[in-house]
């Protein structure tokens, strides 16, 4: 073989040595048992919160029980991919009742899927994070989140900051609120029955979308716009307590005609 053919050959063989490595990151699982032996990446010890120290995707293949006073999954790398994979992740946190009237246990700070400080574009998708103390999903900058179901958390239900999207979600019977974001994009979601808040838009966020949300009776507003330049396109809150829509500073938002409160115009 010359040497250009060589030189080719193991130009080839390294693209798909680098091609396997991240398919078998790409196939990388998580279940109870894994869970409970540790080591799924470097650094992960036995027992939880399971930790993630490797840049790839994972998906769960069983549901995850998280025993009292700690976290489910603890994220130290920043592009990180979860496929829930339509099972649920469950904390020891319980929460009775709806809307004003929730109330929910404490368990110690824990937080279900949380991105460690300075970890960054996160995805969590398809499946059920339910029943922690400060969050179910505690996500940094340019994260999303995809088709989850989170419930019974004492604080919010998902919480991400600024550039994030949050989509095609529901999260109900929080006893905060439901959704917290720092900006970006939240739509297709259904905020219902939290304790306080729907679908918040909290400082420092400058420019956020809300489209085509459900926010029903929360205890105190429906979706609160707490920063500026804030759009609020084709959404539907009702019988929320307070209020359906707090627009914050109106003068530099948009409330578009297309918004639903109560059956009529917001």
């Amino acid at each position: 073989m010359n040497s250009s053919l060589t030189r080719i050959a193991v130009g080839v063989l390294a693209l798909v040595a680098i091609a396997a490595g991240s398919s078998a990151r790409a196939q990388a699982t998580i279940d109870q048992n894994k869970a409970v032996n540790g080591s799924i990446t470097p650094g992960d010890a036995p027992g939880f919160p399971i930790t993630l120290s490797q840049r790839g995707s994972y998906k769960l293949t069983g549901n995850l029980v998280v025993p009292p006073a700690t976290g489910a999954i603890l994220i130290t790398a920043s592009d990180v991919s979860i496929d829930l994979n339509g099972f649920t992740i469950t904390g020891p946190n319980t929460c009775t009742g709806y809307g004003a009237t929730v109330s929910c246990a404490a368990s110690g700070p824990t937080k279900g899927i949380e991105a460690a400080v300075g970890v960054t574009d996160v995805q969590v998708r398809n499946g059920a994070v339910d029943g922690f103390e400060v969050a179910a999903l505690w996500l940094n900058q340019r994260s999303t989140v995809d088709r989850v179901k989170s419930r019974f958390n004492k604080g919010y239900a998902i919480v991400v900051r600024g550039d994030s999207s949050v989509g095609n979600s529901v999260v109900e019977r929080n006893g905060i609120g439901g959704v917290y974001s720092e900006g970006g994009l939240v739509f297709d979601t259904i905020a219902s029955g939290n304790g306080s808040y729907g679908i918040v838009v909290a400082n420092p966020a400058d420019g956020a979308l809300l489209r085509n949300n459900v926010a029903t009776h929360n205890g105190i507003h429906g979706l609160s716009g707490q920063a500026i330049r804030i759009t609020y396109m084709d959404n539907q809150a009702n019988k929320n307590d307070l209020q359906n829509i707090a627009t914050g500073n109106l003068a530099t938002s948009a409330l578009l005609p297309g918004n639903v409160c109560n059956g009529g115009p917001c």
